[in-house]
This record gives C-alpha cells, structure tokens and sequence, in this order.
C-alpha cells in the first residue's frame, strides 16, 4: 500500500500492471491550492528529522517511487524503459497516479521520486511540502519529459526542475552527450539523431544548472547559451540537501529505447544515491577566483612579477612564471650601438601555497634579456620587440634535480647574465639574434636560479629588424619529450597572407650598428615562407626534442642532436617529427619540427593523459575576406596529435586558400604545380593538398606536406566562417555567402587567440582544495587575449581531431574564469585549481590588474558523500546516522578500538570522556568507497543541549503591513549551560535548504517570505531542537515606492549636498525651476576616462534599488552628445557603467546611419571595455521619442545590473543583457548619479534633468514617480566636544576630547541607533559620550539610523590632539670623550634632534650654553631621500602618487593624477631644496612643488567658512574642486610652484603658478632626463625659486591680486602664515622624478646646527622644544668638559626598563612607540651612553636611528627615550621580541626585553 492506495509494482522485468486510482482522479486538501509552502512546511521539517529518511542499508532495499498520469501509450513506453533500467541499477520502482502518496510517512520508503511526463498542479499545499522535506533529507528526484509543465506557480518546484517551458518543436534533431563521465550520459553516443518533442525554454538554464545533454536547433554546436544554436536538454544539479535530475526526453513513445533507459539508469542511481556523480562542473556560483600577488612596489622592485608572458607549475605546487622584458619603467635603450640595447627584465618568480612571507612569492632570478623596447611602430628607430624571456617549462625530475627550461632572447652584450651572445656586436649591426632554449637549475631551498649553471639545449636565427612573432609556448609530455611554439618571425603582411617577397631590411655600413639597416644582411621580414613556410626553418613550428638531462650545470657541448638533445623516434607519443633531416639535399629539413605552418603561437598545452600537443595561433589584419586574396583575419586552434603542416601562409582554417604572390609581390594569376584556380576565374591560389614554396626566400623544400585543417577558427565575421567552393577547392570568399559553422564564437575588435590548458583530473587530490570536477578532463580551453567573448572549453570527436573534426560541444567559461585584465597564460596545478596569470593592460608594460589568479571550484566534491552525523543521546552513548551518505553498504570505526559497524544508524556507548575520530565509509553501487573521518567529543555528564536566539536589524519591519524592504540583517547566538562542555556551533537554514555553519550575522534580501530555521550543538553533540523565525520582504509595495534618501527632485536653487560632485566646475551646473542643468562639455565615463565636468554621485542604498532620470533629450542633437546614469564600482583603476541617451550618426558596430540619440551602455572594468555581457556598445537602437523627454533607469536586484529606457515613463525596455554587480570591482556597486558630456568634436550645449528617483525595489516596470510621502530622511546627528575649541594652540587639543553624539530624527518615527567608529576601527553603538585620546589626527565617523530605516551618511569630526611635549636628543661628536680622565681635548659639536611622535609637530628648538642666552636651533631635515621608506610618512592627497624606483642612486616617480604626495608636517617660514628630473616623452613633463596650504583631511563641515585674515569671503578650501578634491586645497589655498620645461602649459618651470608665471626663455629648460637642483624660500609672504643656483622668480603673496585662471581663489584668500609641503603627480604621462627633499625652518637668530662649543673647562648646554600645539619640553642637559681636569673618574651603574613590557596592538597599526627608561644608579656620572634597539626586521623595523647617545647621565639621572617601530606584514598575528640595550664606556651593559603581538 502507498498513501492509503494500491500501487503498480514494477520489479525487473516484471510486466504486471495495477493502476493506482482506477478514477483516474487527482485530489487536493481541504485547503483549496494555496501556492505558498510555508505554513506546512514547520511540521514537515519536524516529522523529516524524527523520520531520517536516511538510505536504505542494501540495494535490494533501494525503492523509486514513479509518479505519472493516467497511462498512455507514451506512459507504457515509459513504464517499460523504468523497468528495464532498473533491472541493472539496483533499484526498484513502484508506480503510482496517486497524489496522496506523497506524505513524509509514505516518502520516508523511498530514495528518490520519478515524475514521468507529470503535468500541471497534481499536489496540493502538503503533499508539495512533503516532497520538498523529502528532497531537503538528502533524496533524489528525477523529471521526464512533460513534467517540465508541473505544479506551475511553485517556488520550490521552479528549483527542483530549473527551468519552465516556452513552446514545443517536435522532428528529428542532433542530441549532443556532452557530460562523459556523469552516470545520466557517460554511456550515451556523444552525438545521435532522436525523434521527440523538444522544449525551448522561458528563461535558459546554462550556467545555473549543469548540463548533461542539449540539442541542437540546426547542424552546428554551440555553448549553450544562444538558444538559436542549441540548448539544454537535461540537466541535472544538487537542490536543497538532496539530488534532481531532469531531461526533455521521453515525450514521445518512439524515445524510448536502449539509449534512453541507460539514460534513465543513470540519472535515477545518482539522484537515489546509489552511486556518486559531479552535477556542479558548469554551475557558475561554484567558481571564485583569489588573487594570489598584488602590484610590485614600487613598480621598478619586480618583486611580485615582471611583464606576465607565462608559467609552468611543478608537482609540489610552486607556480614559476615569467615577465617578458619590461622592468618596471620607461627606461629604454633603442641604440643599437650600446652593447645593451633593448636590455630588459625577463623575471622569474615563484609562488609557494606554503609560503608565508611577500603573499608567497619569491623573485628567483632575473634574465638580463633582448626585449625592453615599448611600445610603436613595427620597425623603425624605437620600434616595439616581442622578444624577451618567452617560455617556461618545469622538467619532469625537477623535484630531484631543480631543472628549468626557459625560452629567451639573450642580450647582444657578452657580459650579460645568463652570458649574452659572443658576437653581439656584428649581430647589432645585421639585426640577427639567435633564440635559446637553455636548461637552468633552482636551489630548491632558497628558490633561487643559479644563473651560471645554464646549459643550451637549442637555439636558431630569428631576424629583429622588425618587432614581431616571437611565439612562446613550452611543456613536456609524459614521455619527457620538450614541445615549444616559435613564431613566424614577421612582421605585419599587409593584412592578408605573410608573401610579401620583396620587403626587406634595408643594407647599410657592415661596421655600424644602427636602427636603420641591416648591414649587408637583406633579410626579407614579411614573407613567411622564408619561416613558418620553410621546412629548413624554426621559426613558425612547433618543434618537438628530448633534451639530455645529465650535462652537468654550467657545461656546454655543442649545442644538436646527440649531444645536447635528441629527437623523438617512431615510438614517441603522437608518433615521428615531421621530418628526419635527411629529406632533400640532406640540409633542406630540420628534424627538430614536429609541425609547421603556425604564424605566432605564443601557448601550448599537453593533455595530460593522451600527449596530444594543442596551440593556437593569431591570424593577419584582414577586417573582412577578399575574392581576389583570400579569407579574413582568422585566429586559428588545433589538436596536433601527429606530426603536419598547419597551412600557415598558405592556407587557414579548413583549407581556405591565399593567394600566391610573385617575387615583385604582384598577385600570381597562373595556375601551375601546386597552385589552383580561384573565385572569378583567377589563378595562383594556393593547393592546400599540394603546396609548394617557390619563395625566393626559402631554404627548405619546396614541395611541402598536404595542409591539416584546424579544429576552430574565427575572425571579424563570427567563428569558423565558411564559405561555397569553387571546383578546385578555393572558397568564393563571398560575404553574402558566409557559413558560420562555430556561431558562439563572435570575433570583432582586438583578437589574439590563446590556447589554455587541458585538465587532467586527480582523484587524490584533496577534495575541498578547490578542485574542478572530472567533467572538464580533456577539454581544452580557448582564451583571446583581448577578445571578451571567447572564452570556452572545448569537447571534440576524437575520431576527428587530427582531421580539423570542430568541436562538438563548447561550455562558456566567461563567468567561470573572469576576466582578470587581458589573459596571459594558464595552467591547472596539483591540486586541481587553474592558475591564471593576467598581463593587467596596455603593451610592452607592467600596469593594470596584471598578476597571478587562482579559479576554485568550491565544495565541488561529486555528491552524494558521506555524510556522518551524530547526536548525543545519554551519558556517553551517541546516535550516529548516515545523513545523507547515500550508497548501499557501510562502516563506521568509532575510534575508540572497538568493533567496527555495518548499520546505518547505530548507536554507541563511550567508556571514557575523551575526544575520538571517528570514521564512515561507504560503498556505492558501483564499488566506488568514499570515507569520512570527523571528531567526536564525548562529555559523558553534558546531556543538556545549549540555547540559541537570534536578533534582526531592523528590529521590527521598516515598510508597510507588517513587512520589511531592503535588507534584513539576522544575527544569531548560543549559550551553553553553566559548568557544560561549550556550543561547538551554530546551524541554520533559509526556507528549509541546506544546514549551514553560522559563520557570523549574515543578511536576507530579495521580495519573498523568508523562515530562518536555526539551532545550537554542543561540544559533546547535544543537539538544540531547531528554534525559528518567519519574516516577509517586500519592496514593491506602493506602486513606485517610497522614495530613498538618495532621491532628488533638485527644488531650490542649490545643489543638495548630499551629492558628491567628480571634476567639480560650478559654473557648468545650475538648479532651478524644479530641474538640474549639466553642461555637457568635453569629456566621458568610459574606459580610463572619468572626465566628464560635474559628474554627481551619491552611494548606493543597502539592498535592491532602482534609480530612475527624466532627462530632456532636446539638446543631445550632435554626434558624442550624452547624458544618462553612472552606476560606480572605483576607479585607478575604473570600474563603472553608464546608461545614457547618446546622439549618434552611425552605429558604431555595423556603419550603418542612425542621424539621432539611442540609450547606450558601457561597462568598463579596470580600464577597458567590458564586452562579456552584449558587446562594448549594446543599445536601444534609434530612438523617436514622442515627446521631448525621455527616462533612463538602472535596477540592481541584489546580484545584477540592468538597464532600460522609456520613451513614456509607464513601460520600460531593456536596452543591454544584465551584468553582475562583481564587474565593478571586489565592491560591487557603491556609488550611482548622473552625468553629461560631449566628443572631442562640436561644441558645449545644457541638458536638463527633472529628477533623480531612487526606490527600494528591483521592480523594472515600476512607476517613475516614487512618493516622498512617510518617512524617508535620514536623521540629522550632530557632535560636541568637551573642551568646545582647542586648549592649545593651532587648533591642537592638549588633552583628551570628550565627544557627546545628538541625533534628530525631525518628525520622522525616531531615531533607533547612534554609531560611531574612531580612526579606522569598528563602528560602535552610542549610548554615552566617549573619550578620545592620543596624539595625532584622529577622526571620528559617526551616523544614526531611524525607525522607519533611513540611514544617514557618515559624518566625520576631525581632532587634531597632542598630550605630550616633544622630545629632544642631543648627539656630541667626538662621540666619546678622546682626552684623559673622560675629558674632550678640543671643540665639541653638539647636534640636536627633536621629535613629537604624532603630535603637532616640533616647531621651534632652543638651547643655551653655559647659562648664556636662549637661541633658536634650526637643522636641515630631510623629508624624502633616496630610501623607499622614506615615503611611509608621507600622506597622498587624491588619486595617483610616488612609486619608489631603486635605480639611479633611488628616487620616487609620479604615477597617475591629479593628485599630491604631502609631507604632515606644518612650517612656517622655510627652505625647500629638492632635486627633479623630467622623465617624459612627448609634449607631457607638468609637475609642481606646493607651499602653504592648510591640512588637506580636515572634513567639509569643520572647515572655516571665511578666512584667513580679513578675507570674508569662500574659504579657500571650501571653493570649487577643493570642497570634494583633497588636492585641490593645495592648489587654492597655498601656491604651486611649477616644474615644467616641456610639456604645452605656457607657464615653465619657476612659475607661481597663475600668479606669476616664468615664460620658456627664462625657466633655465634642461634636456629631459638631467637633474635639477630646486630652492624655494618662503618668508611671510614673499616666495624665491631658484633652479641650479640662479634665482628665476621672486614673488609677493601681497593683496589683492587675481588668479589668471578664472574661478580660483586671490592673494587675499590665501594669506597663510604656516603650512604644508606637497609634491604634485600631475597625470599619468607626466612623469616627474624627485628626491633628496630637504626643509630648513627659517627663524630669526637661528644658529644651523650643530652647536660648537669651545674653550677648556666644565661646560653645560641646556637645551628644549617647542611643538605646534604650545608643549614645552622639560629642559635637558648634557655637561662635558674640554681639557685634563686631572680628575679620575667614577664608576657609574645603569638600570634599564621598557614601557610597556608587554603591547597588543591592531592588526591595522602601522606604528608602535615604546619607551627606554634608563638610570644612572652609580655615584658617578655616566657619560656618551649609547641606547639602541633591536627588531626583527621582517615584523617590525625601526623607525630613524637604532642608536641614540646620551652625552652624560648624572649619578640618580633618569633618562627616558621613545623609540617608534613600523610594523610590517610579517607580524601579523605573531609575538616579535624587542631587545633594548644601554651601554657606555666602562659602564656594565644592561639589556631588557619587551613583546610586542600585533593582532590578525
């Protein structure tokens, strides 16, 4: 009996039949058929965790219940094939028409549900609740056919399918198996004509599902996801706890066939448990990507990567991986008459998973290599290179013997390291290099690269006249035999076939080296049949050797076959090379070719398990294919299981011909041996089955072998574009008659194809390491450089491969493997993740996000697993359970000794508390065994489980009828009882899924009604009986909502200021008359531009939210015209979208006119244009609005971005395909606003903005108009402090500030919070006033929030505090007495150094000697040396900065702008003395030094209003760009003095920048690249500049006097009489070099130190300082005595102490301060004591000086110093000793020890 009927029961071939419910009826409860699960849903849960539902104990046992309609002949056949698939799967089906079945009682007999073409709502309310509690127990579902369309309207049941039904074709269709190792499919034909009725689907399933099975809508395959091509036919994925399958098969009766019930077989094992199965490969949430290096700093150190070119991972998992050439910098050498020309940076680097230290990296060697020329032209004087160091290959035994094997350009310069070429100096001039392969060893401790133990294995000529195809890819196969890609050697071939005979390197003198000949060398560099073409050449192959692994280190035989390597015989793996050598005249073939005809193939990869070598090649400049030269631009990619010629320059693709050129590069029209007529009749096309090479630049044979189609290619027009052919073969290259036979792969824009890696699965590899599944196994995948859109694996007939088979099936990784920066290489390591190496951007550089990833498959285990559970259920006794293990025998090991079990759930009784492993192994169908080991702890006297309870924020619901809109934040906690074992863990669940570990408050969002299930397990297993909590979100309530607080309907006549305002320009913005007005000038929001005037941001509300903009489109009526939306992740780099109505005359992508405005997204993502998700520019098309308005809307739903317009403001349309949020960086969307802008063309024109409506809900068809009615405004806090100013001076605090928060909430519902976080620590709840304290700049950031959820921007209060008074040290040289009894015979030199710490800054020192007058001490400090630490005390103001460069003595270069390096440091009248250097190229070279302006941090609103001085007016940096641009309140309130003596600005160096300016004649102007010495004087108000000595501008800050610009502040707002100093990073293209930065304090009387003092006798200089703040230092002293007094001297004694001893500081702290205390306890005095410190430098480094001497130590003199310590990245989380010693001639040292832990 099932559910109270009679039931079929089908046992294996059994062929009886009883129809459940012979009325054919189906039955609902008294209920009616509410489509809300949740009521029932809590009594399930409960019933399902009593039940267990755990699997049966043995197959026989192993029941499927098969649910279906009334029988039908296609119901028979289906009943039929179930039999006979479960006659050999070890199940049993029972079938029923019966809904009543499914109760929990019921289910709880079986493993898995079957819907057999089940259709429309046949459960009601609880039996879909049983179901669901069935599947969340772990069990199985599978849907056939037509039980797509059932129970409709079903959230759950929308899961368990994944996807709805659209429409029905029906015919004979190719089904492709694509999973191969799934047991739904691995034993399906991989392809197969069926007859069925197929489904296309609502929405596509690909990539939220994992496809077992598609079918394709015609005859080519796709990747899933454009249904035109193929799609998902069955499907299958782990849901809720348990397992679903469904396939579109089995609606017709014919489907049903041997094919179909091994299908069926499958799906229903896996799906019951009964064996193990992957169904997560190609989910796209399982992948996350981990950034394991960050950018070098500075850029020049290397030391995390140089120019990404590639990597290699060896078996330990250390991924080595190369820079090309670049180092760092712009420093080229292009003279080829210096030995180190093009010298560059060819790095190698390691990455440890072990190691701690530099994110795991290790710079193992550096390559001085040919390759460092930038980027250019292809030829030329500065021409670009593409050589350098190319490839890297870990030998197989390199765990024994440390064997690398690189591929690199060596110098032309002998003495280079590795040793550069011995004849560089002739090859300079005939511009020929010679390439190598050359074996090197790494000390496997250190990871270093010896250098010197290089041994050349292969090297060739390779001419380097012109820049281009160098190739690069390396690897072994298992047989140890070394593949490499060389490139063809060429440059550019005028865009179709590499021919072109006649162009050569111009000859010249044969004695001079220089870029613009060759000597007498004529080589020709655009015709590939000199390379590529050419038998007799290694450039253009893949070339196949077996090195000799024993030549020891450093040696060198001659370099060839038997000596260095040899070549791979008959019994190699893909058989022979492509010749023997011996062919011809015995020297027309190189044996080392294994194949030919590759054009630049800059990757290669091995499949691990066949050998089988694949490469891809990228193709000539061809926009589009020409019947009179042959095919378009086709990047290529082949599987090269044996040895061939590949077609290159001949032929493409599969078999398209080019056409021959003459040697006078005329196009060949005869058709003689090895030539075909062509299109229209012409002649001279190339016979891929029999080419020939009649080059005159060829060496090798002329007759070549037939050429081997490869497996993809693609170009401009779409992917493996093919064409009608002529009688002998050719294409007819006819556009119009274009086939696109791989139509998922779209080419357009840049292309540079690349092959990545083929996976070779590892089922030792650790599971949960991340890595992938064994689907992906022999899939290669295919990657373009630039290209966006290609990214695929790929799955081919291996039947076909070698024949250019296409790929059968393709999966799109674009969401698997992210777009990183512009792809470099990529290799799966040990562990079975895919390591990816970034190049970040740009050519020839080290820039962008370049960098090593690694792409993790997640909790990607094949399910099910096993799944041991435990309880405890007594003192000592435990109740284990399989969980949901699935399998069909099992056995525990309880740890403990004692007997094993076979039960499923036993129950075991401990003899001792203690903590014990204990094991589940489990047997599958098929004999797979997968165990488990957790820990137990036994607590034999805990038996009481502790108690949870959760919070929700907000506390109660924030929107209307008792629901909640945006996001709920739950927050969960659990107690154990007094004297208990502890809480182990806290568990929960959303909506009945799966149980998880809380691992902290998380939060819920989206429409929906939510139950949280949570509970708490002890240390000894007491489970908590699940508590739980139900809450209802709603953000759509109320037609378009409630408006956010982010809304604008801009009234007034002032710009709210909750706006933040980019490129700030008041005078091109205005509100008024209900609407905003932007200037669209000159500008964009588009890949590295963020220059549009006034772009106006606010940041993003919580949760989902739709921004919506009226704009009037009147004036966007010229072509570059636009306005729109910015919805804002960062930028430096940018990442950001924008959705506006843009004029256009053409379509960008097709040419086509449009004369009119369309909407238009871009989505940049760090720099570039982002593609991935509907092209670079997806649209609307032509827009015809009715009216003149037209409304612009973005909507985020919590995970992406969509975009849509209106021409009506009612119904809105989708202008673009969604994107995820993570496009726009790690933050996702932080900021949205509006902006406007024109093209460089045309002129300025306003457009009007009505409004800016912001609402809670991701609605994108809701009203426009959102209702400002409720409560919908933040509350207003504002911040007292106690004392109410500043008690010293210079808006100092001397003491701590007591800081009291008030927050109104207007008549709003009232304030619920109050919070505030201090510097950068956590934010704190308010509830009384808090103290802040210690010197420095603190800043204090506080908010309230509302009942109603409003919550207010973050305010800041700056407090400028300093407690403590400067300290002061004094330093005599001689340092120690060099007279008799302790005395000096001769002038002391006393020199003082006065420190404040944090505080306020030293402003004044004073020292008197022998009781003489005070006098003012002053010392030249050096503010930024030649150190790279010397920038840790600088501050940047704005975007950019100083990178530190170690060459050239050291020195720091601007990178980015406009911002500013800033010393914090205050002075008032000075001398600045600095040296410069233009490092620029071009017309850039904009630099400046800025004086005198107040401190850049303090916030907005604690800014003064008006001032200084008299002036009544705007403070100055509260003006224009300085209110929003730290920068910029340099620029207004202080002066820039200019460096500039080439780029186009009028005003050179030595300008007061706009004020008074030093035209060209006069600025002194230097070459580039020479140092300036610079001198600025600043007295009161009259400023000095001087260049090398000469003085070239004097200039009175006096009143009144105008800034040229107009808009910037006068003289009269910038009358400071103290300031800072700052050092401008202009752009990023002015690059201006600085260091040794020194400021003297300017004061009257003012002795320079050091102090001198004379003359015999005792003598006593007194000394102290003075800080901003208005501290006073206690006076010190130091007494010596000059001249033999003829006294003896005592014997002092020291005791030493450090405060604190012991110091815990934040894992954020960047300094430590610790205090040496030390006293003279002696009877005498104690004299030149030196006190040092001593840290690990790698944990904490000292700041300043080591040392400091103390002149004397009175006798019961304490002394008390501060020494700072900088706190590095290797102490986090570690305890670091500090060592303290004092010591002193004749006086006993004295060492002390402090601790310091720095937190994680």
């Amino acid at each position: 009996m099932v559910g109270g009927s009679v039931v079929r029961a089908c046992w294996a071939r059994r062929r009886d039949r009883v129809v459940a419910n012979d009325r054919g009826e189906t039955r609902r409860g008294s209920s009616g058929h509410p489509r809300s699960l949740r009521a029932a849903l809590a009594g399930l849960f409960a019933a399902a965790l009593l039940l267990g539902w755990a699997p049966a104990a043995s197959a026989q046992d192993a029941r499927v219940l098969v649910y279906h309609p009334t029988p039908n002949a296609t119901i028979d056949a289906g009943l039929d094939a179930l039999e006979e698939a479960a006659a050999d799967g070890d199940f049993e089906i029972q079938a029923t028409t019966d809904p009543t079945a499914f109760t929990p009682a019921n289910l709880a007999d079986y493993k898995a549900v079957v819907f057999l073409n089940v259709t429309g709502d046949t459960l009601n309310s609880s039996q879909e609740s049983a179901l669901q509690a069935f599947i969340q127990a772990g069990n199985g579902f599978v849907g056939i056919g037509s039980s797509a369309e059932a129970e409709t309207g079903v959230t759950f049941f929308n899961g368990l399918i994944g996807a709805r039904p659209s429409t029905t074709v029906n015919g004979n269709y190719t089904v492709v198996a694509g999973d191969r190792v799934h047991p739904a499919s691995r034993d399906l034909p991989l392809t197969a004509e069926r007859n069925d009725a197929f489904y296309t689907w609502q929405s596509n399933p690909t990539g939220s599902v994992h496809t077992l099975i598609r079918v394709r809508s015609g005859e080519v395959a796709g990747d899933g996801t454009h249904p035109n091509i193929d799609r998902p036919l069955a499907w299958c994925r782990d849901f809720q706890g348990g397992r679903s399958v469904y396939t579109g098969l089995g609606r017709t009766v014919n489907s049903y066939d041997e094919a179909m019930e091994d299908h069926l077989r499958g799906a229903i094992q896996w799906a019951a448990g009964l064996v193990r199965g992957n169904c997560k490969a190609t989910i796209n949430s399982f992948y996350s990507a981990t950034k394991l290096t960050q950018n070098n700093s500075p850029a020049t150190a290397l030391n995390q990567s140089g120019e990404p070119h590639g990597l290699s991972i060896a078996p330990n998992g250390w991924v080595i991986y190369i820079g090309r050439a670049n180092c760092g910098d712009s420093n080229y050498i292009h003279d080829y008459s210096n030995p180190d020309v093009g010298k560059g940076c060819g790095t190698v680097h390691v990455w440890d998973p072990e190691q701690e230290e530099n994110n795991g990296v290790t710079t193992a060697a550096i390559f001085e290599v040919y390759g460092n020329k930038g980027g250019g032209s292809e030829t030329g004087s500065t021409h670009k290179i593409e050589t350098g160091l190319l490839g890297v290959a870990v030998a197989p035994n390199f765990l024994e013997t440390g064997h690398i094997y690189f591929y690199y350009y060596p110098s032309f310069n002998p003495n280079a390291e590795p040793q550069g070429l011995p004849d560089g100096a002739e090859r300079r001039v005939t511009k020929m290099q010679r390439p190598r392969i050359s074996r090197f060893t790494m000390d496997l401790e250190t990871k270093k690269i010896d250098l010197d133990s290089e041994v050349i294995i292969l090297d060739w000529e390779s001419q380097i006249y012109s820049c281009c195809h160098r190739g690069g890819g390396m690897g072994f196969d298992s047989e140890g035999n070394l593949y490499v890609t060389t490139g063809d050697n060429n440059s550019s071939q005028g865009n179709y076939s590499g021919n072109w005979q006649s162009v050569r390197c111009p000859t010249g003198n044969p004695s001079q080296a220089t870029a613009s000949h060759c000597g007498d060398n004529n080589i020709s560099y655009r015709d590939a049949r000199r390379t590529a073409g050419n038998t007799n050449d290694l450039n253009g192959k893949m070339l196949r050797i077996n090195p000799i692994d024993d030549i020891p280190d450093g040696t060198q035989p001659p370099i060839g076959p038997g000596s260095t390597y040899t070549i791979p015989g008959e019994d190699a793996p893909n058989g022979p090379n492509l010749f023997t050598g011996d062919e011809g005249n015995g020297n027309q073939a190189r044996p080392e070719i294994y194949a030919m005809g590759l054009r630049n193939p800059s990757r290669l990869n091995i499949d691990p398990e066949t050998d089988v070598p694949y490469t891809a090649w990228v193709g000539p400049d061809a926009g589009s294919p020409d019947p009179t030269q042959g095919p378009a631009k086709y990047e290529e990619f082949a599987a090269i299981p044996q040895a061939g010629n590949y077609g290159w320059p001949y032929c493409m693709g599969n078999k398209q011909a080019y056409r021959d050129r003459l040697p006078n590069d005329a196009l060949r029209n005869d058709t003689p041996e090895g030539y075909v007529s062509g299109p229209n009749g012409t002649g001279g096309w190339y016979d891929c089955d029999n080419p020939r090479n009649d080059s005159t630049n060829n060496t090798g044979l002329t007759e070549l072998p037939p050429v081997t189609p490869v497996n993809l290619w693609y170009g401009p027009g779409g992917g493996c574009p093919d064409f009608p052919r002529t009688a002998s073969g050719v294409p007819t290259y006819d556009p119009g008659q274009v086939i696109q036979r791989c139509p998922y792969v779209t080419g357009g824009g840049g292309q540079a194809i690349m092959s990545g890696p083929i996976y070779g699965y590892d089922e030792d590899a650790p599971e949960g390491n991340g890595r992938w599944p064994e689907y992906w196994e022999h899939r290669p995948i295919v990657v373009d450089h630039y290209n966006g859109h290609i990214r695929h694996a790929l799955l081919f007939d291996e039947d076909e491969l070698g024949e250019g088979g296409l790929p059968v099936w393709a999966d799109n990784m674009k969401s698997i493997i992210p777009a990183f920066g512009n792809y470099m290489d990529s290799k799966f390591g040990p562990d079975g993740a895919l390591y990816v190496q970034s190049y970040g951007g740009g050519f020839f550089t080290i820039a962008g996000n370049y960098g090593l990833w690694r792409v993790t498959c997640d909790d990607c285990a094949d399910t099910p697993g096993p799944d041991p559970q435990y309880e405890a259920v007594g003192a000592g006794e435990y109740q284990f359970s399989i969980g949901a293990s699935g399998g069909v025998a099992y056995e525990w090991d309880f740890g403990d000794g004692s007997p094993t079990s076979a039960e499923p759930n036993p129950t075991h009784t401990y003899e001792e508390d203690g903590t014990y492993e204990v094991t589940l192994t489990v047997t599958y169908a098929d004999g797979e065994e997968a165990s488990k080991t957790i820990k137990v702890n036994v607590f034999a006297n805990d038996t009481t489980p502790p108690t949870s309870s959760h919070e929700l924020d907000p506390a109660t619901p924030n929107g209307p009828n008792g629901k909640y809109k945006g996001v709920v934040k739950v927050t969960l906690s659990a107690e154990d009882e007094p004297g208990g074992s502890g809480v182990d863990r806290i568990e929960y669940r959303i909506n009945g899924d799966v149980w998880k570990t809380y691992d902290g408050p998380f939060n819920v969002s989206g429409n929906g009604t939510y139950t949280i299930e949570y509970r708490a397990i002890d240390v000894a297993g007491n489970h908590e009986e699940p508590n739980s909590v139900t809450f209802e979100i709603d953000n759509t309530a109320g037609g378009g909502g409630t408006c956010l607080p982010q809304a604008d309907d801009f009234g007034g006549d002032q710009l709210d200021g909750k706006w933040q305002i980019v490129n700030d320009n008041p005078s091109a913005r205005s509100v008024g008359d209900d609407h905003l007005t932007l200037t669209m000038a000159q500008g964009d929001v588009y890949q590295g531009n963020f220059t549009a005037q006034n772009i106006l941001l606010q940041d993003v509300p919580s949760g989902p939210w739709t921004v919506t903009a009226r704009i009037k489109h009147t004036n966007i009526s010229v072509d570059g015209r636009a306005a729109g939306l910015v919805i804002f992740g960062q930028n430096n780099p940018n990442y950001f979208a924008k959705a506006a109505i843009q004029y256009k005359i053409n379509d960008p992508l097709n040419g086509s006119p449009i004369n009119g405005i369309w909407m238009e997204r871009t989505l940049t993502t760090n720099n570039a244009v982002n593609g991935s998700y509907g092209g670079n520019w997806p649209n609307s098309g032509k827009l015809n609005p009715p009216t003149d308005y037209v409304w612009v809307r973005a909507v985020f739903d919590g995970t992406n971005v969509s975009t849509y317009y209106s021409l009506d403001g009612i119904t809105f349309t989708a202008n673009a395909p969604s994107f995820p949020a993570s496009a726009l960086g790690a933050n996702g969307v932080t900021k949205i606003g509006l902006f406007a802008k024109r093209d460089g063309t045309g002129s300025d024109a306003t457009v009007q903005f009505d409004y800016f409506h912001v609402t809670g809900s991701a609605d994108p068809q809701q009203p426009a108009e959102c209702s400002t009615g409720g409560d919908n405004k933040a509350p207003v806090t504002t911040a007292t402090v106690d004392p109410e100013e500043p008690n010293g001076e210079e808006g100092w605090y001397t003491s701590p500030v007591e800081v009291t928060l008030t927050a109104d909430d207007g008549e709003g519902e009232g304030v619920e919070r109050t919070e505030y976080r201090i510097d950068n620590g956590d934010w704190t709840e308010y509830d009384e006033p808090f103290t802040v304290g210690g010197d420095g700049v603190r800043t204090v950031r506080y908010r309230s929030v509302d009942v109603a959820g409003n919550e207010e921007a973050p305010k800041t209060l700056e407090l400028r505090i300093d407690e403590n008074a400067p300290e002061t040290t004094a330093t005599l040289s001689p340092e120690e007495p060099d007279g008799p009894n302790g005395s000096y015979n001769g002038p002391v030199e006393i020199t003082l150094d006065a420190d404040d710490g944090s505080g306020s800054g030293v402003v004044e020192t004073q020292f008197r000697v022998d009781g003489g007058e005070w006098t003012p001490y002053v010392k030249e400090e050096t503010i930024l040396g030649t150190n790279a630490s010397d920038l840790d005390d600088w501050l940047q103001a704005g975007p950019g900065g100083l990178q530190y460069n170690p060459n050239d003595g050291g020195f720091f270069r601007t990178q980015g702008g406009l911002g500013m390096a800033w010393y914090p440091k205050e002075y008032k009248d000075f001398r600045l003395r600095l040296q410069w250097r233009d490092s620029s190229s071009g017309s850039n070279g904009n630099g400046g030094v800025l004086v005198r302006f107040p401190d850049p941090r303090i916030p907005l609103d604690q800014r003064p209003l008006t001032g200084p001085g008299d002036w009544t007016g705007t403070h100055c940096s509260r003006t224009g760009s300085a209110a929003t641009q730290p920068a910029w309140v340099a620029v207004f309130c202080g002066h820039e003095i200019q460096i500039n003596d080439h780029q186009s600005d009028w005003q050179k160096t030595g300008s007061v920048y706009n004020f008074a300016p030093v035209e060209a004649p006069n600025a002194g102007i230097q070459p580039r690249g020479t140092w300036v010495d610079y001198e600025i004087r600043v007295e009161g108000q009259h400023y000095t500049v001087i260049r090398n000595g000469q003085v070239l501008n004097e200039f009175d800050n006096s009143i009144p006097k105008d800034s040229s610009r107009a808009g910037d502040p006068p003289t009269q707002a910038r009358q400071f009489d103290r300031g800072y100093i700052g050092l401008q990073n202009h752009g990023s293209n002015d690059l201006i070099d600085y260091r040794n930065v020194r400021v003297l304090p300017l004061i009257e009387g003012a002795v320079e130190g050091p102090i001198v003092v004379e003359g015999e006798g005792q003598h006593k200089v007194e000394f102290r300082s003075v800080d901003a703040a208005g501290h006073t230092e206690d006076l010190k002293t130091v007494t010596f005595r000059i001249g033999d007094a003829g006294e003896e001297p005592g014997a002092p004694a020291l005791s030493a102490s450090v405060k604190p001893a012991k110091k815990t500081v934040k894992a954020k702290a960047k300094r430590v301060n610790l205090r040496f205390v030390v006293t003279n306890q002696g009877d005498q005095v104690a004299k030149n004591v030196k006190l040092c410190v001593k840290a690990q430098k790698k944990r904490l480094a000292v700041k300043g000086k080591q040392c400091v001497t103390v002149a004397t130590i009175d006798a019961g003199q304490t002394v008390k110093r501060k020494f700072t310590l900088r706190v590095q990245k290797g102490a986090r989380g570690k305890a670091s000793k500090v060592k303290f010693v004092a010591r002193g001639p004749g006086i006993e040292k004295r060492t002390v020890t402090a601790r310091v832990k720095v937190k994680k």
